[in-house]
């Protein structure tokens, strides 16, 4: 097996014991969501809140691993270099995401939807890192009407896009420095930037 199947399957396994371990130790109904102030505004059953996360990570995980076999574009995946890096950074992800909604039961009291905006903001850097390097396929990347269309298309569209992206994981980070309530202005570049990576590549393609 991979090393960073292993990585990957051992995160997972540690948030499954994490959940079994605090079965016992949380009410019926605990927090399952926040809002930008750190403020819970949504509730559910203790098994919601300690089981979907890692059943999500997994069935994603396993999603993933089998991609390139349901592939049109089989060897474009298989040879994408950042291809287990992809696995592993969403497992770390969703892991990170996990402990951050396990803590505030815990006692600890800290702005969880600033701490949440921090992992996506990192993730979506490392994707946009990434994503220039990905070539044609289906289910990873930019996947507009015309990238699919045309091989040069994908290629300009994914490495504009690559810096577009970080650039907005960047935007997205600083709201870390800001009052919570100007939180949502920092969703905005990556709303932006997916309408813009889609006008691109038109505008690319009619070129």
């Amino acid at each position: 097996m991979r090393r960073e199947n292993i990585l990957a399957l051992a995160l997972i396994f540690l948030m499954f014991l994490s959940a079994i371990l605090l079965l016992n130790k949380l009410p019926d109904q605990v927090a399952t969501h926040w809002n930008f102030e750190g403020q819970a505004d949504g509730f559910g059953s203790k098994y919601q809140a300690l089981f979907l996360i890692p059943a999500i990570t997994l069935l994603i995980f396993v999603f993933i691993n089998y991609l390139p076999r349901i592939s049109v574009h089989k060897k474009n995946i298989e040879g994408f270099k950042y291809f287990a890096g992809l696995k592993l950074s969403l497992v770390i992800f969703f892991a990170f995401i996990y402990l951050a909604t396990l803590l505030p039961h815990s006692g600890y009291e800290y702005n969880i939807g600033k701490l949440i905006m921090v992992g996506v903001a990192v993730l979506l850097f490392y994707i946009g890192f990434i994503m220039k390097d990905i070539k044609k396929n289906y289910f990873i990347g930019f996947r507009t009407p015309w990238t699919l269309a045309n091989d040069k298309v994908w290629k300009r569209t994914h490495e504009v896009g690559s810096v577009w992206f970080r650039v907005a994981a960047v935007l997205m980070l600083l709201n870390i420095f800001f009052s919570v309530k100007y939180s949502w202005v920092f969703i905005l570049p990556i709303l932006v930037v997916t309408v813009g990576i889609v006008v691109y590549s038109y505008l690319i393609y009619k070129k």
